[in-house]
């Protein structure tokens, strides 16, 4: 399980009931992204909705920062992707939020003093709980993302880069379409190795494995048989060679 935040008003939430109200869409100037078209996906750790359960946090941070305390985060690392991609789990294109690149001041703890009142201590006893998790997960992100990135998709634009063709392209609607780009696998034969090592019954069972399951859970089988270290970006390029070549999984 998992808490993300995301923009609710998009194309995607449409229709989601049968008496749904039209929404409400004003088109964005040329060369804009259209959050219409657009869903971000921005993990957030379970301690922000565990928090909101405890009194200390709303008679004391509350009290002191008001509502910006409640606000969803930290905002770290998340994903996009766009409506016309959307059936393309490869389409998802990385997103940092530069804000939290950071100034290593803003995770510097605070030392708690004698001489501060009550709430004070309180205040910075959640406050540096927060600091020391949101550094935790910048690094913890920053590794995972550093390692998958290029194999996740190596065109996909970073941050909040504009999506979207060149302006001054030329319509080639007429020429040939280039061909589809083959997918690369540094780890193929290492991981194709691990998957005939552990194809057995109680293993990975592989041979009975004829049915559709997810990406995630099939990697989840991975992850808890051990023996492969591996990142889901990497797993996913081995299976999308797979299924390029038509060879173990499709």
């Amino acid at each position: 399980m998992g808490i993300f935040k995301t923009y609710w008003f998009t194309e995607r939430h449409e229709g989601y009931r049968y008496d749904t109200p039209v929404l409400d869409h004003t088109p964005v100037p040329q060369g804009e992204i259209d959050p219409y078209y657009c869903f971000d996906y921005w993990p957030i750790p379970t301690t922000w909705q565990v928090n909101l359960f405890q009194p200390q946090f709303w008679n004391i941070l509350v009290r002191n920062i008001g509502s910006q305390a409640t606000q969803m985060g930290p905002l770290t690392y998340g994903s996009r992707i766009f409506a016309e991609d959307f059936e393309q789990a490869s389409n998802y294109q990385i997103m940092t939020n530069s804000s939290w690149a950071a100034d290593p001041f803003y995770f510097m703890l605070r030392a708690i003093s004698a001489d501060m009142t009550d709430g004070e201590r309180v205040y910075w006893t959640f406050e540096n709980q927060r600091r020391a998790q949101a550094q935790v997960i910048v690094q913890a992100s920053s590794r995972i993302l550093g390692a998958a990135r290029p194999a996740l998709n190596p065109g996909s634009a970073i941050g909040n880069e504009e999506h979207g063709e060149n302006e001054d392209d030329e319509d080639t609607s007429d020429e040939e379409e280039s061909p589809e780009p083959v997918p690369v696998c540094p780890r193929w034969f290492e991981i194709t190795e691990y998957m005939f090592e552990n194809r057995a019954p109680l293993q990975l069972a592989l041979d009975t494995m004829d049915f559709e399951i997810p990406e995630g859970t099939f990697y989840r089988y991975v992850m808890d048989r051990g023996g492969l270290q591996i990142t889901p970006a990497e797993f996913r390029e081995f299976l999308r060679c797979a299924n390029h070549t038509d060879d173990l999984f499709q």
